[in-house]
């Protein structure tokens, strides 16, 4: 884990190369990886600054440096539930899959923003998670997130045959239990 310091380090350091482009893309794509990893988003302001950076220093035309900001600008925005940060995020991915549109991954991410954003918006997500699926039935970052999208647009009965389908695909994934759990919980608050 790195110190306060190692990361003001990092910061201080990409201050001195503000017109390298691959140190700025590399420190941002680095600090972005390890802010999802450890839950750290203690810096998350400074790393906008320097992925902000590093995508004007790439005309806006690197998919990583515009998805790894889109990711940072989600991240704040379910801390701080702020809708303009949701809205942010989704404009970036949106730039992102129109430079690669068949990246699945980006447009998962982008599902996401509608998943959890405020109000929630899950048919704008299950639009956009079944053009992936129509390409890859078997993405399955893909069909858990449909399935969640399902849940809560109370289609319930789809809900629960995509969920055969993600055990099909692999009865290993670690999401099953506790998809499961919610389309119980779902059912009973239904039913009340």
């Amino acid at each position: 884990k790195l110190s306060p310091d190692e990361i003001k380090a990092a910061f201080a350091a990409a201050e001195n190369r503000k017109e390298d482009p691959v140190f700025q893309k590399n420190l941002g794509l680095a600090l972005s990886r390890y802010a999802k990893v450890q839950s750290d988003s203690s810096f998350l302001p400074e790393l906008i600054t320097l992925l902000e950076r590093a995508n004007r220093l790439s005309n806006e035309k690197d998919t990583e440096v515009l998805t790894a900001l889109a990711d940072v600008y989600f991240i704040q925005a379910r801390e701080k539930f702020e809708a303009s940060l949701y809205e942010k995020a989704r404009n970036l991915y949106q730039r992102a899959i129109s430079l690669d549109p068949d990246n699945a991954d980006i447009k998962t991410a982008y599902a996401y923003t509608f998943l959890f954003s405020k109000p929630a918006k899950p048919e704008a997500a299950i639009t956009e998670l079944n053009s992936i699926l129509k390409q890859n039935p078997n993405d399955e970052g893909a069909l858990q997130l449909l399935i969640l999208a399902l849940i809560q647009s109370n289609k319930i009965e789809i809900a629960g045959q995509k969920l055969s389908e993600l055990k099909k695909i692999n009865p290993n994934n670690t999401a099953i239990s506790d998809l499961e759990a919610q389309l119980t919980q779902h059912k009973i608050n239904l039913n009340r």
